[in-house]
């Protein structure tokens, strides 16, 4: 909410500063003889002069391309934080499917071992009882931390693709200005 308000009082401040800066052009191409009286302009000095409002509006254009510029930089910028962000939610997926394959990979090979050795019943059932204690806490944390880690690729995924459309609609825009500021700039 703060941005739209400061773009819109630097463009104002932009308009006003050009405004004096038109004035203070005009009253110092503007020639007051002795008497006070201003001698009435040339039929050259008024062409070669752009009218105030002529002049006005085309400074009001430029501003307007660049503050568009700005706008489509700033959101360059987020699409290119947002990228990053998206490689870093797909490598922590990729780091916890790993460690998921570690751990799947450790339990087969803890339980061909146990079932190569000689163990009555009730060891057997204990060890199976230390096992599933063991594992539970893990494969819990570790399944936890992947649906966390899904969620937000997916999340960031989404945003990214939102201001990756809201780029091309400011490009758009910019090409569209540019365009006008070329054809009323002849």
């Amino acid at each position: 909410m703060k941005r739209p308000i400061c773009l819109a009082q630097i463009i104002c401040l932009m308009v006003l500063t050009a405004m004096g800066g038109l004035a203070q052009s005009q009253l110092t191409r503007s020639n007051v003889s002795p008497g006070g009286l201003t001698p009435p302009p040339s039929q050259n000095e008024g062409l070669n002069r752009p009218a105030p409002l002529q002049q006005l509006s085309l400074e009001v254009k430029t501003l307007r391309l660049e503050l568009h510029k700005l706008q489509v930089e700033l959101q360059q910028v987020k699409v290119a934080q947002l990228e990053r962000e998206l490689q870093q939610a797909q490598a922590d997926a990729r780091r916890l499917a790993t460690q998921g394959n570690a751990l799947n990979q450790e339990v087969a090979a803890f339980d061909h071992h146990l079932s190569q050795l000689e163990l009555t019943a009730d060891e057997r059932k204990e060890v199976e009882a230390n096992k599933a204690e063991l594992l539970g806490g893990s494969l819990e944390t570790l399944r936890a931390e992947q649906r966390a880690a899904a969620q937000r690729e997916a999340e960031v995924s989404k945003q990214l693709e939102r201001e990756q459309q809201r780029l091309e609609e400011l490009l758009g825009i910019l090409k569209k200005l540019r365009g006008e500021a070329s054809s009323s700039s002849f």
